[in-house]
Order: C-alpha cells, then structure tokens, then sequence
C-alpha cells in the first residue's frame, strides 16, 4: 500500500463567535464555555482528500477512533491550516471482506505555531467482490 503526500489544507474557515454558536448547537454541548475541544473536527477536508488519495470506498468506510492533543490555544477570529498524513496502514483478508486499517495524524498551525495535533483511526471493510 503507497502512502500519499501529506495533504495542506485551509477551509478558509476563520474561527469566529458564529461558528462556535453553530458548532455548539450541533453538537448539543451548549455546557462547555469558550471553543468545544472537538472543534477542531470542521477542519478535516485534509484527511478525506487522503482518504481519496488512498482511494477508498466511502461506502464501506467506518470512523473508529478520533483525538485530540492541545498544545497551545484556540483563539478567536484566527484561521487554523492543517496538515494531515498516514501514519499507519494493515490490511487483514478474510474470506468474505477485506479490512484496510488506516490511522492519520493532523498537525494544526495558528500563525505558523503548532497548537493542537488530531489522531484518527478509519476501517474500510469492503467486500472481497468489492475489493
């Protein structure tokens, strides 16, 4: 299995008063003050487009695990850019299903300052005729 290049990524989505309230009531967690600590979920257009590097079937895609490591704030009316790669990847066969095991790590920057890193797991079970 090839690993893709990391994938830049700036949505353009600056984090504003708006979308945290918009965050907020989606999410239900109108508990927390300040800025939620998944917030930083609308900013994972990087990891789909190495999903699509890695060709997946988003059909048979699963999200397992996600997490986040803070290591600096979030502040308001700052635009976050993200830089996502592959990590890992297994595959396990099966007689009836392939199981592809991928695990991604997103770096996001701040004014060029490393402030939180993102870890996910996805498991794409396809089939062995979809495979």
């Amino acid at each position: 299995m090839e690993t893709p290049p990391n994938m830049i990524d700036s949505d353009g989505i600056t984090i504003s008063q708006a979308e945290v309230d918009r965050f907020v009531a989606a999410t239900r967690s109108e508990h927390l003050r300040g800025i939620p600590p998944t917030f930083l979920t609308i900013y994972r257009k990087s990891e789909f487009d190495l999903l699509n590097e890695l060709q997946v079937n988003w059909r048979y895609l699963l999200h397992a695990e996600q997490e986040y490591e803070y290591l600096g704030p979030l502040t308001l009316n700052k635009e976050p850019v993200a830089v996502s790669k592959v990590v890992d990847q297994k595959e396990r066969r099966r007689r009836e299903e392939v199981m592809r095991f991928i695990k991604t790590e997103t770096d996001f920057f701040i004014d060029d300052k490393l402030v939180a890193k993102g870890r996910s797991t996805f498991v794409v079970r396809e089939p062995v005729e979809a495979a």
